[in-house]
């Protein structure tokens, strides 16, 4: 009984000293397979970048089935645990390695480490790669390989990027991780709780500012941070229905700091880069400087109850 214990123990040590990790790389509907009488099948669905155990590098290759289809030709996979449960993961959306990273920023892709083998294709900032620990300096550039998922192929491509673009950093990737769940969610619910999940990591400040600003994007949250100076123009407050119109500390729901009357005098100093629909009404947001008694205010007003000069004059010339 000693002696099948010992062996059962060694079996397990030699398994754990050789096993080789996997990332799946493929960035949207990435998922697991069941081997059944037919072939392959779904079995359960997976996150972009997620981690899995390699429990053999020799693939198997199989027909995949799905609902309503097949695959025209025998695909490999390689058997896998994730999870504490053992699967099946197509090959060419796996990559084995030990060293995922992301991107900091949008990065172009070269076939050798020098400048002048660019293509004209890059990846974008927050798409989760594998290093192959290849890196190389040509000049005063330093270059990294890195694996990727070419998503119009298919499959998996090698290729070079500036080192500088990328971080190895665990919780940069953990990051990019949640962001991309939030993204393949359905309900909005889900979609908020991973970006919430996301937002809390202590990221680099690159990967930061990515998350801060594609949960912007994802739920129009327009707090003014994107917003340019525009040259100076006269305007005035318009509502259809003489309404009083909400001077806000920032865009959407910032605190008021002021109600200003229908046809009251504003200056446009800033217009942020995204746009708003309220009441039917599509516009960016102004900051602006206006009059409110005595004192002078600034704050953010929404495009949509703004006139400007030019078209009130054109309105009242009609």
């Amino acid at each position: 009984m000693k002696k099948v214990f010992f062996a059962a123990i060694m079996m397990a040590s030699a398994f754990l000293a050789t096993a080789k990790s996997g990332y799946m790389l493929r960035s949207n509907n990435g998922s697991l397979k069941k081997q059944t009488e037919r072939g392959m099948e779904w079995a359960v669905q997976i996150p972009f970048g997620a981690k899995v155990e390699i429990l053999s590098e020799t693939p198997v290759k199989a027909i995949y089935y799905w609902t309503g289809g097949k695959s025209k030709n025998a695909m490999e996979f390689y058997k896998v645990q994730y999870q504490s449960k053992e699967y099946f993961i197509t090959a060419n959306e796996c990559a084995i390695g030990d060293s995922p990273i992301v991107l900091t920023e949008d990065a172009t892709l070269f076939t050798k480490s020098r400048i002048s083998t660019f293509r004209n294709a890059f990846l974008l900032r927050g798409t989760i790669c594998l290093a192959t620990g290849r890196r190389e300096t040509a000049g005063s550039v330093s270059f990294s390989e890195v694996i990727f998922y070419d998503t119009d192929e298919a499959t998996l491509k090698t290729r070079w990027v500036q080192t500088k673009k990328i971080s190895d950093d665990q919780n940069d990737v953990k990051a990019a991780q949640l962001v991309e769940l939030a993204f393949v969610q359905a309900d909005k619910g889900m979609k908020e709780n991973f970006m919430k999940l996301a937002l809390k990591i202590e990221s680099t400040a690159k990967i930061s500012e990515y998350v801060e600003e594609t949960n912007r994007k994802m739920f129009n949250i327009i707090d003014g941070k994107n917003a340019a100076d525009i040259p100076q123009q006269e305007a005035l407050v318009s509502t259809d229905d003489g309404a009083t119109v909400n001077l806000r500390a920032v865009p959407q729901n910032g605190d008021v700091l002021a109600k200003l009357a229908n046809g009251s005098a504003i200056t446009l100093l800033k217009m942020t880069a995204e746009t708003d629909k309220i009441e039917g009404l599509t516009e960016h947001w102004y900051f602006v400087q206006a009059k409110n008694g005595d004192e002078t205010v600034e704050g953010w007003i929404f495009g949509g109850y703004i006139s400007f000069l030019k078209e009130a004059e054109e309105t009242s010339a009609e």
